[in-house]
């Protein structure tokens, strides 16, 4: 019977071990980014690379999407692309917004503006057989609400990255 006792508390105080290492492990595994740091790799996703955030270091990695970047040499990222392959496992991948993500944020923005001849425009962009193409023209051609455009465009693509990091538990401080 003294065994089975002995055997229990061994495993009780195993189980404490294990469970305060992974708390540690879990402060420490914890990431920090500010404002900045988010508008950097929400502009990278946007051009059409690819991001990554070292697990430990928060360290950030940037990559062509070969997908989006077929003609692209990738040689001034070689060594980037080797650590990355190498250390796959230590690293978090941010990724990029599907179309129908982006096409919501065109939506959105559309709903947003006062009834007006430009609201109507891009309406009827959106429901046209290349929706892209069409709201990009139509917003090109809008004078100031092309800026308006691009800061709502930023600003939700910044949300996009927050959300990814919060999903793999980095802290993120705006600041």
């Amino acid at each position: 019977m003294a065994l089975l006792n002995y055997g229990f508390f061994d495993e009780i105080k195993r189980f404490e071990f294990n469970t305060i290492s992974n708390s540690i492990y879990y402060f420490y595994s914890m990431l920090t980014f500010t404002k900045k740091q988010i508008k950097e790799i929400a502009e990278e996703l946007s051009l059409g690379f690819k991001a990554y955030v070292h697990k430990q270091t928060g360290e950030y990695l940037f990559v062509p999407d070969p997908i989006k970047m077929q003609d692209m040499d990738t040689t001034p990222w070689e060594d980037d692309i080797e650590k990355l392959e190498e250390n796959s496992f230590d690293y978090y991948h941010i990724q990029t917004m599907e179309s129908r993500d982006s096409f919501q944020i065109m939506v959105d923005f559309t709903e947003e503006l006062p009834n007006t001849t430009l609201k109507n425009k891009l309406i009827q962009a959106l429901n046209k057989r290349k929706p892209f193409r069409e709201f990009k023209f139509v917003i090109d051609n809008s004078g100031d609400y092309r800026d308006k455009w691009f800061d709502f465009k930023n600003n939700r693509e910044m949300e996009w990255v927050v959300a990814i990091l919060k999903s793999h538990k980095a802290l993120v401080s705006i600041a």
